[in-house]
């Protein structure tokens, strides 16, 4: 499956966003996923920073890592 393929699925599985996590890496980018259990609201941050533009870099905070995961990577497709 490609990158583009899971920013618009309905659901992510654990599995999807492992895959995911791959294919970011394959790209030669930087992924990162945090959990901040001491926040009451947006406890999944989710980062990913281009290679190519080292100040290029797309994040989101959610309660839902799956939707953090969606958003960071609707944006990132669109500039890869």
């Amino acid at each position: 499956m490609r990158i583009k393929d899971f920013s618009i699925k309905d659901t992510l599985t654990a599995t999807d966003i492992l895959d995911i996590i791959k294919l970011v890496g394959k790209n030669k980018d930087l992924i990162i996923v945090k959990n901040d259990g001491i926040r009451e609201n947006d406890q999944y941050s989710v980062i990913i920073i281009s290679s190519n533009n080292p100040e290029k870099s797309f994040r989101c905070d959610n309660d839902s890592l799956q939707e953090a995961m969606k958003n960071v990577l609707k944006e990132y497709v669109m500039n890869i």
